[in-house]
Formats: C-alpha cells, sequence, structure tokens
C-alpha cells in the first residue's frame, strides 16, 4: 500500500471518489447508499453527486435492478465526509453484495 510519511507518523494514501448519478428517464429513481443506508429520490431529469473519500485504491459498486440503483462504498471510505468509514468485513462472513 502507498503511504505518505509526516516525521514518524505513517498515514495511509486516501484518494477522492467523485460519482454523479443523472436521471434521464420520465420517472423518478430511488438510489440507496450503503453501507450508510443513506436514500434519494432522484425526479426525472435529476442529478445528484456523491462524494466518497477513503483508502486509494478507491472501489466503488454499482448495482442498477428493477427498483432502483444501490452505491457500495468501499472498505475506510466515507460518504460526502459524514457518518462512519465502511468497516472491513469481519472473518468467516461473506460478501453480502455477491448474491
Amino acid at each position: 500500500m502507498r503511504t505518505l510519511a509526516d516525521e514518524c507518523v505513517v498515514y495511509p494514501a486516501t484518494t477522492d471518489a467523485r460519482f454523479r448519478l443523472s436521471n434521464r428517464t420520465r420517472s423518478p429513481v430511488h438510489a440507496v447508499v450503503e453501507p450508510w443506508a443513506e436514500e434519494y429520490d432522484l425526479p426525472a431529469g435529476g442529478i445528484r453527486e456523491f462524494v466518497f473519500s477513503g483508502p486509494d485504491p478507491a472501489d466503488l459498486e454499482v448495482r442498477l435492478e428493477s427498483t432502483g440503483i444501490t452505491i457500495y462504498g468501499w472498505v475506510g471510505s466515507a460518504l460526502n465526509e459524514m457518518g462512519l468509514p465502511v468497516p472491513e468485513i469481519p472473518r468467516g462472513v461473506g460478501d453480502t453484495r455477491a448474491r
């Protein structure tokens, strides 16, 4: 992992990932950002930008389903500089995104 050193303290390299969601349909689109369970209803023609900050490299996952869109942050990332970072998946627990 790349790091940035400052005297005796080592900081992991971080990155920002911007994700712009545009609704080009004639109907509202429901978006959920996980694991924070933040929900947004994007009106027809609407645009919403999400900013994730976390360890480099960024690893966003976007899932399009019939009920809307789900955006997943990566381990250590935070959404719009608020809330707790995404924790690591405990040993023995499967990745729920793969289902």
